[in-house]
């Protein structure tokens, strides 16, 4: 009885990110609020997110900017709006 042996193709890239996931390159925390408040980069989108956790619950918000400095002023608004005071 002959024995067959089947390949595996071993890939040298690593499977590809969802493009709605933070490009973890751009994340940046908001001095001054905590780390469950930041902006990061999709690769979908061209502007900066927000991102933070309340009541459970993960939020995400579009700055609507392309400017980091303008997009890391915006955040706040949003941590307040939640009720975090």
């Amino acid at each position: 009885m002959a024995t067959t042996s089947k390949a595996v193709k071993i890939s040298a890239t690593p499977p590809k990110r969802h493009k709605t996931l933070p490009i973890q390159s751009t994340v940046s925390y908001i001095p001054g609020y905590p780390q469950k408040l930041f902006i990061y980069r999709l690769e979908a989108s061209k502007y900066w997110w927000v991102r933070y956790f309340a009541a459970g619950k993960t939020l995400r918000k579009s700055t609507k900017t392309e400017n980091k400095a303008l997009a890391s002023l915006l955040p706040s608004s949003c941590f307040y709006d939640v009720g975090h005071k």
